[in-house]
């Protein structure tokens, strides 16, 4: 199933590129860019589980939530025909979740222990180097363009970073940081559609904000709990001609 789905996902990303290229009525351009990028993203994910550890999930489900990341890095971009652009970048990001736990060990008389925590608050960093590949269809080509985008990203997993902060019942707090490796997928896949808006500054510069989702295709974990990953976020960018 996923090896299909990467197979359409190459397919939605070139074979545009040649259907459409072939019928244009005005010559290829050779305009390159290269452009600078960054997004917030809104990030989570989706696991699935066998049935055996599928009270794990549940139990995730029911404490962890969607927090802010981000995706930044240089483009490279390049013309193709009147309509197309094929666009290369190298990103860092990061994604992730979140989680809020309230210890029910805690006898309600104890609360107030300083020795004791009341809440404990945690994020969950994912860093990735990331590599995508997409297309770029323009439906206009005015000074301000409008078009859409889609494409695959293979990912490399740097380290997974967690933050833990724990809550006293006299009002202090600690905070410790720990980093990770173990588990998870060294190379995950992932597909990217969205909306763009194109501003030219100039015949050298031009803007771009683009509404994106992000979702892996392969699991970023291995074993009887897969996750995957999904994004929404504002990607925006300058880039220059060249």
């Amino acid at each position: 199933m996923i090896q299909k789905f990467v197979l359409y996902s190459l397919i939605f990303t070139f074979l545009p590129i040649t259907f459409f290229g072939q019928n244009e009525s005005q010559p290829m351009s050779k305009t390159q860019a290269v452009g600078f990028t960054f997004s917030p993203d809104y990030c989570y994910r989706n696991l699935k589980a066998e049935d055996y550890v599928q009270f794990i999930v549940d139990d995730r489900n029911s404490f962890e939530t969607p927090k802010f990341g981000f995706t930044t890095g240089f483009n490279y971009s390049m013309r193709l025909s009147k309509r197309f652009t094929l666009e290369v970048g190298v990103l860092y990001s990061e994604k992730g979740e979140k989680y809020k736990l309230k210890p029910n060990w805690i006898p309600p008389n104890s609360l107030d222990d300083p020795a004791l925590p009341t809440k404990i608050l945690g994020r969950y960093h994912y860093l990735y180097l990331d590599v995508p590949v997409r297309t770029n269809f323009y439906l206009t080509n005015k000074k301000l363009k409008l078009y859409l985008t889609g494409g695959i990203s293979p990912n490399l997993h740097l380290i997974q970073k967690t933050v833990s902060i724990m809550e006293f019942g006299d009002g202090h707090s600690t905070r410790s940081v720990s980093y990770d490796n173990v588990g998870f997928s060294r190379i995950n896949v992932a597909f990217t559609a969205g909306l763009g808006v194109r501003y030219d500054l100039s015949e050298k510069l031009y803007l771009v904000c683009e509404p994106l989702y992000r979702r892996s295709i392969t699991s970023i974990i291995s074993g009887p709990i897969e996750g995957y990953l999904y994004s929404v976020g504002l990607n925006t960018g300058i880039y220059y001609n060249f």
